[in-house]
C-alpha cells in the first residue's frame, strides 16, 4: 500500500483518535446544509451535500442532561486505541497493527453558563507497533531515532486549550499558533536528544502536517460528547450530523444516531451507531472508486454533572483502491478497524 493511500484509509477512521474522546461534535445549529470547506490554493473543492433533517430528542418525562463545569476541576483519563488493517481475502487477524495508550490531564480553566475553557495535556503515550519496538514517552532512555515515533511523542506535555459550549460542543482551539510553535520546539528537542540530524524541509513539512491533522480532528470531532439540549426519556433517540475531513480534498458527512438506553445508579448509558457519506473530490473518486465507513459505540455519563465516565467506539472502513503502477501498488480492497476505549480516572490532585 502506498503511504498516501494508507493515510487516506486511516483518515476515514480518525474520529476520536487522539486527545478527543468520541465522535460527537455535531453542528450546533439545527442542521441545515453546512457550507463545504473552501478550497485553498486552487485545490479541488468537494461538492456540497445537504445534511439529513434532524431527529429531535424525545421530550416528556425525560432527563435533562447537561455539563456542570467548575473552574479549577482537574481529572485524568486513560485512552486505549487499537488499529487493525488487512486486505480483502486475507484470513482474519485479531492482532492489532498498532496499539496506543494515552494518559491525559483535563483542567477547567474557567466556566460559566455558556460553557468552559478546558486545558488538555497529553501526559504519557505508549506505542506498540506490530513487528516493531515498543515506545514509551515515560522511559528513562533517550527517545528512539525513529522519525514516525518522534512525531507521536512531540505533543506530550504540550497543553491544548479548547473553548466548549454549554452542551459540550468544541467551539475553538485557543492560541493555535502558540500551540504549533510549542510542538515544533519539542519535536526539534526530541530529534536532537535522539541524535538525529537537523530536519530536512520534507521532514518538517510532514511533522507540521501531522500536527495539523491532530488539531483538525480535535475541532471536527470535539473533545467531549455533545449532550442533547432537550430532555430525553429512557428509550428516546436523536440524530446528529458531523462533518469531518479526509485526504484528497474530500469531506465525510457522518450521520450518528443516539439512543438513551438506561439511567440508573447515577449513570446514563447512551448507545450510538452511524454511517458516513462521502463528498468525493475528483482525486478521491479516481484513487478510491468505493469507500464505506461506519461506527458503533457506547457512552456512560454522570447523570448529575454530565461528566464522561466511559466511552467505547469502533470505526470501520472499507475502500477499493485503484492500481497505481508508478508507485508499485496493485490496488485492491482494503479494510480497517479502529477501536478507541476511554475511561475516567480519579480526580487529579494539584
Amino acid at each position: 500500500m502506498t503511504r498516501g493511500l494508507g493515510l487516506a484509509l486511516a483518515a476515514l477512521t480518525l474520529g476520536p483518535a487522539c486527545t478527543q474522546a468520541t465522535p460527537g461534535a455535531a453542528e450546533r445549529a439545527q442542521p441545515g446544509p453546512a457550507p463545504a470547506p473552501a478550497a485553498a490554493g486552487g485545490a479541488e473543492a468537494p461538492p456540497t451535500v445537504a445534511d439529513p433533517p434532524p431527529t429531535p430528542p424525545a421530550v416528556g418525562e425525560g432527563l435533562a442532561l447537561a455539563y456542570r463545569f467548575t473552574a479549577g476541576d482537574r481529572w485524568r483519563e486513560a485512552v486505549d486505541l487499537e488499529l487493525h488493517s488487512s486486505r480483502a481475502g486475507e484470513a482474519p487477524d485479531e492482532t492489532p497493527t498498532m496499539i496506543q495508550r494515552r494518559r491525559e490531564l483535563f483542567e477547567i480553566v474557567d466556566a460559566g453558563p455558556d460553557g468552559a475553557s478546558v486545558r488538555v495535556t497529553l501526559e504519557r503515550v505508549e506505542l506498540e507497533p506490530r513487528g516493531g519496538a515498543a515506545i514509551d514517552s515515560d522511559a528513562e532512555a533517550p527517545p528512539p531515532a525513529d522519525a514516525f515515533a518522534l512525531e507521536r511523542l512531540a505533543l506530550v506535555d504540550v497543553p491544548m486549550t479548547y473553548r466548549l459550549g454549554g452542551d459540550g460542543a468544541t467551539l475553538e482551539l485557543v492560541d493555535e499558533p502558540g500551540l504549533r510553535a510549542a510542538a515544533d520546539g519539542r519535536w526539534e528537542a526530541l530529534r536532537a536528544e535522539a541524535g538525529l540530524a537537523a530536519p530536512t524541509a520534507e521532514e518538517r513539512a510532514r511533522f507540521r502536517h501531522s500536527v495539523a491533522d491532530e488539531l483538525t480532528s480535535s475541532r471536527e470531532w470535539g473533545i467531549r460528547p455533545v449532550l442533547p439540549r432537550a430532555p430525553v426519556a429512557v428509550g428516546g433517540a436523536w440524530t446528529e450530523s458531523v462533518r469531518t475531513s479526509t485526504l484528497f480534498n474530500a469531506e465525510v458527512v457522518w450521520t450518528i444516531r443516539h439512543a438513551l438506553e438506561a439511567a440508573d445508579d447515577g449513570r446514563v448509558t447512551i448507545t450510538r451507531d452511524g454511517e458516513a457519506a462521502f463528498n468525493k473530490s475528483p482525486t478521491m473518486a479516481r484513487l478510491l472508486p468505493r469507500a464505506d465507513a461506519g461506527l458503533a459505540g457506547e457512552l456512560v455519563v454522570d447523570r448529575e454533572s454530565g461528566a464522561l465516565l466511559r466511552a467505547e467506539t469502533t470505526v470501520t472502513a472499507l475502500v477499493e483502491a485503484a492500481p497505481q503502477p508508478d508507485a508499485g501498488f496493485p490496488g485492491g480492497t482494503l479494510k480497517m478497524r479502529r477501536i478507541v476505549k476511554r475511561r475516567r480516572l480519579d480526580d487529579a490532585a494539584e
